[in-house]
C-alpha cells in the first residue's frame, strides 16, 4: 500500500452518487479495488474532505491523473473542478472490515444435555447410603 496520490478533480459523471472514479494505476498504487473506500482531502489550507466508494474509471480517463467525484460528494466536501486533491486509502473502513472478518461468529454445536436426575446430589447420597442433609444457615443462633 502506497501513501497518498495527488490528483486533479475532473467533471462529475451524471448519475453517479457517493462514488469516486480512479484510474487503475492509482487504484494499484493505493491498494484499493472497486467497492473499497478512499478519503479525499484538499491540498494545503483547504477544508475539503470526503470519504467515498471507489468505482471503475471511464476508458478515456486512464493515465490522466484525474479523479471524478460524484456531484453529491463534491458538494459535501467542498470540491471544485480543477482542484488538486490527495487521495488515501480509507483506514477506518479497512479496519472495520478486518475486525468483522476476524470476529465472524463460528457455529458451535451444543453438547448433549445430561438429564437432571442423573446428576443430583441427593441421588448420589442415597446411592452411597448417606442421609440427605439440607443446607444449614451460616447465621449464628439468636441467644
Amino acid at each position: 500500500m502506497g501513501g497518498g496520490a495527488e490528483l486533479t478533480v475532473a467533471e462529475p459523471i451524471k448519475g453517479d452518487v457517493g462514488v469516486v472514479r480512479l484510474d487503475r494505476a492509482t487504484m494499484t498504487y493505493l491498494g484499493v479495488k472497486p467497492g473499497d473506500y478512499v478519503t479525499v482531502v484538499g491540498e494545503l489550507l483547504s477544508y475539503a474532505h470526503v470519504k467515498a466508494r471507489v468505482e471503475e474509471p471511464l476508458p478515456e480517463d486512464e493515465g490522466k491523473a484525474i479523479i471524478r467525484l460524484a456531484a453529491d460528494k463534491m458538494l459535501e466536501g467542498g470540491f471544485v473542478e480543477g482542484m488538486r486533491v490527495i487521495v488515501y486509502k480509507s483506514w477506518l473502513k479497512t479496519l472495520m472490515t478486518s475486525l468483522i472478518e476476524r470476529h465472524k461468529k463460528v457455529p458451535i454445536k451444543a453438547p448433549k444435555i445430561i438429564p437432571r436426575e442423573e446428576t443430583t446430589a441427593s441421588q448420589v447420597n442415597r446411592a452411597e447410603g448417606k442421609p440427605h442433609t439440607p443446607l444449614r444457615s451460616k447465621r449464628s443462633p439468636i441467644t
